[in-house]
């Protein structure tokens, strides 16, 4: 998006904006070849799955989690420049979480959600802290003092069906439409 490109970028940003063009470039590429391959009387569909706007900002879910008694790591964390937990892996995120202890915790961006540990609580707490995180979380401000969350929604409201209880818990809005990060 040319309005997110600063009027001077640094070099780590100039390379960034490179690799994007280069990125578009080949996908504009590859679907010129699809359309042309499929014929003039093909129709193609381009759908996205992460949304249709820019995202600013970057929201911890983990380490509000932590900083709010929900989630105990096992040991230290590394955390980045931010204060946020760094981990290169999945797996690693998975075992750096003491779940005997937590509560709460996010697995992955992609979903924006966060899951009640209901192994370790009775129902009766496991509704009570889903309750504490809805209030918290829509309390939660950004740098510039705005509210980040516009929107929670429940598992049995977001996530009807056979698999309900794979869903997570909480599924959060972000006022940008971003994904959460973990």
């Amino acid at each position: 998006d040319p309005s997110t490109i600063p009027e001077k970028p640094l070099d780590w940003e100039k390379r960034v904006i490179e690799r994007c063009k280069t990125y578009f470039k080949q996908v504009d590429d590859f679907l010129g070849a699809v359309v042309k391959r499929a014929g003039k009387w093909a129709r193609i569909f381009i759908a996205s799955d992460h949304g249709f706007t820019v995202t600013t900002e970057i929201v911890y879910v983990n380490k509000f989690l932590a900083d709010n008694g929900y989630l105990t790591w096992r040991g230290e964390v590394a955390e980045d420049a931010k204060e946020a937990v760094f981990v290169d892996k999945l797996p690693n995120l998975v075992s750096a979480i003491d779940l005997k202890k937590t509560k709460a915790f996010a697995m992955t961006p992609s979903c924006n959600g966060i899951y009640i540990n209901r192994q370790h609580l009775t129902p009766e707490e496991a509704d009570k802290v889903r309750d504490e995180l809805i209030e918290k979380l829509y309390k939660l401000k950004g740098p510039d003092g705005g509210l980040v969350v516009a929107e929670i929604k429940k598992r049995e409201d977001w996530w009807p069906g056979p698999f309900t209880e794979r869903a997570p818990d909480l599924t959060l809005t972000l006022r940008d439409h971003g994904l959460i990060s973990i």
